[in-house]
């Protein structure tokens, strides 16, 4: 049975992981040890078959977000109205009979014409189609890589769209224990390699059909070539040191083409009550120079069903193709960043214009009541926008003026009382860009405003 293989394969992995004090060294976030002290850890010794397993997670809402009762029929028909419109596919467009897993939660799921359908499912076929707007696959052996994948829904899906991937999935041994059985359940006649030492991933895994990887065996896979990286909704759970650590290995040690990321952005959170954010604030900020955004999207409209799901997270979208060494010029990104900065300085969030007496001011009397800068019901927050054009001219050149630029940026859409979570982690990041330039503190800043050289004046 695939829980038992996949129950000997944990005790297996987690004894090393005991064994080298790996979560002592590198710790999970609060979410994630709560998660497992709760749930995880009597699921994985408790859970009886593959059912009883993913239908529990499903109940819990861990790795998806299927809904029952009141809300499925009403989610569901909303995002197939959405496929409908904004990518033109209805389920007749799926492979015949292919449809949401037989493990998932039964109350859950609704018959369509004889297809099991979730919401969930619905949602990750939305991201397959967003994605494909602007990214192939190579027909015959891509290479896709998942970091934080869950019990593996999202690539089973791709999957059935690239029979001939080989799928590399990390993720912490509890998780992988649940993708264990989930991928030995779907795809029972393929070849699995279940990574227990880095030696097994230096040879070459395209003869692999998946190879599932503990988080801690990961550096082992430096120097691969992957042709699609994802991560959904785990970025924005990991600390700060854990994300620079992955953008680290994936961006300097291993040649990958593509990356679709879909993580949280733009939260709003109450700092004085709520301290537990402090350290999973950034995951949107560790893109670099290299990369040649294809889309980005914050609040992305697939994302924007009103029924339940307005109590998760806002994300952020971005796809991008990574740009070879030889075609990068560094002193070619700070000139576009610097582009992107003119394009914004100007506009009222930041100079803040307002009338006093028939004369213009700037400063703190804006916005003014009445007016449509009072509470900004329409931002455009695709790569039209302000917010993209501010967060490219951050990962083009990560400067004082830019970091700051994006700051107030974030405190004219969100207020400062309750701040965006990004706040704190700008704010941090332009006092250590201070301690290599000499510069002056954020409480000495005057706005300089020269249409020739604007910017921020550091006193």
């Amino acid at each position: 049975m695939p829980i038992d293989s996949a129950r000997e394969n944990y005790r297996d992995i987690a004894a090393i992981y005991k064994a080298e004090n790996v979560y002592e060294r590198f710790p999970l976030g609060y979410i994630w040890l709560v998660n497992l002290q709760a749930h995880l850890d009597n699921l994985i010794s408790g859970a009886q078959s593959a059912k009883d397993a993913i239908s529990y997670l499903n109940d819990k809402q861990f790795y998806d977000f299927t809904c029952g009762g009141l809300y499925k029929e009403l989610s569901i028909r909303w995002r197939l109205d959405y496929l409908r419109d904004q990518e033109s596919v209805g389920l007749d467009d799926l492979p015949p009979g292919f449809g949401e897993s037989d493990l998932i939660l039964d109350d859950h799921i609704m018959e369509i014409d004889g297809r099991r359908v979730s919401a969930d499912f619905l949602n990750r076929w939305m991201w397959l189609k967003r994605l494909e707007r602007n990214v192939t696959l190579p027909a015959e052996n891509p290479v896709i890589m998942e970091i934080g994948g869950g019990f593996g829904a999202f690539m089973r899906l791709i999957r059935e769209f690239h029979p001939r991937a080989t799928s590399i999935m990390i993720d912490i041994p509890e998780t992988l224990f649940f993708l264990d059985i989930f991928v030995r359940h779907h795809f029972p006649d393929k070849k699995i390699l279940y990574a227990k030492d880095r030696e097994c991933l230096r040879d070459d895994l395209s003869e692999y059909d998946f190879v599932l990887v503990p988080h801690y065996l990961a550096d082992g896979l430096k120097g691969k070539k992957v042709d699609l990286l994802l991560n959904t909704n785990s970025f924005g759970e990991m600390l700060t040191g854990t994300i620079r650590h992955w953008f680290d290995l994936f961006q300097d040690e291993m040649d990958v083409r593509y990356i679709f990321s879909l993580n949280r952005f733009l939260n709003r959170i109450d700092f004085q009550k709520d301290q537990s954010r402090f350290s999973f604030l950034a995951c949107n900020f560790f893109f670099d120079a290299r990369w040649n955004i294809l889309d980005w999207e914050a609040d992305p409209q697939f994302e924007r069903c009103p029924f339940l799901y307005t109590i998760a997270t806002r994300n952020l979208l971005v796809v991008a193709e990574r740009k070879p060494v030889d075609d990068f010029d560094e002193l070619d990104s700070k000139v576009a960043a610097r582009k992107y900065f003119q394009q914004t300085f100007f506009e009222d969030w930041n100079c803040r214009p307002y009338w006093e007496n028939y004369v213009r001011k700037f400063g703190s009397n804006y916005p003014p009541l009445m007016s449509r800068g009072d509470r900004d019901l329409t931002p455009d927050l695709t790569m039209n926008g302000s917010m993209f054009k501010v967060w490219e001219a951050v990962r083009l050149d990560r400067s004082r003026d830019n970091l700051l630029l994006m700051a107030r940026l974030l405190e004219s859409l969100g207020g400062a009382e309750t701040p965006f979570e990004e706040v704190p982690f700008l704010l941090q990041e332009m006092i250590n860009v201070a301690a290599t330039d000499g510069k002056g503190g954020t409480d000495q800043i005057t706005l300089n405003i020269d249409f020739q050289n604007p910017g921020f004046s550091w006193g």
